[in-house]
């Protein structure tokens, strides 16, 4: 039996299937890249909210939010009762009398507070008038007693009812 030298005949074709293989590839990407471009020359420019005023006067028309008109003192139950806490319970009202009667409002309006290493006091504007009074913890104006103050607030109390004056509480409520 005589073997007899057999020459394999694909490697030359895998050359030349490589070579076809790394031209298509290379044309897929020309196109590709061709395609992107149009795409970029032809999108249309971004609208800019400057361009259009109907968008900056519907801004400037928003209802007033209820929610600026509560002082932080509304806020003090959240933060004394956490959320996420197993017994937290609403809160149950006094008495449905005190609830049925709203307190009126007080006779003044705090205009500044001013404190240095001698003394700390608190500018208080009767409503109605350009009356300013001067008045430091302890003191009493028109039956309320100036019991503490901190940098925006003042906290009075008169036969057992608190309040607390707010700064700038009277200007939100005339926004």
């Amino acid at each position: 039996m005589k073997v007899m030298p057999v020459q394999w005949q694909g490697e030359g074709r895998l050359r030349s299937s490589g070579r076809l293989m790394r031209s298509l590839l290379l044309l897929l990407n020309l196109v590709l890249l061709l395609v992107m471009v149009w795409l970029w020359r032809n999108t249309p420019p971004a609208v800019s909210v400057k361009k259009t005023p109907e968008v900056q006067a519907s801004l400037l028309e928003l209802p007033a939010s209820p929610l600026r008109s509560l002082s932080l003192a509304n806020y003090q139950e959240v933060l004394v009762r956490p959320i996420f806490w197993s017994e937290r319970r609403a809160q149950e009202s006094a008495s449905p009398v005190e609830s049925a009667t709203p307190s009126p409002p007080l006779a003044f309006v705090l205009i500044g507070v001013v404190t240095s290493p001698q003394s700390q006091y608190a500018l208080l504007g009767k409503t109605g008038s350009a009356e300013v009074i001067k008045a430091q913890p302890g003191d009493v104006v028109e039956g309320w007693e100036l019991e503490t103050m901190t940098a925006d607030s003042v906290s009075l109390s008169r036969s057992g009812e608190q309040r607390q004056i707010l700064l700038n509480e009277d200007r939100s409520k005339e926004h």
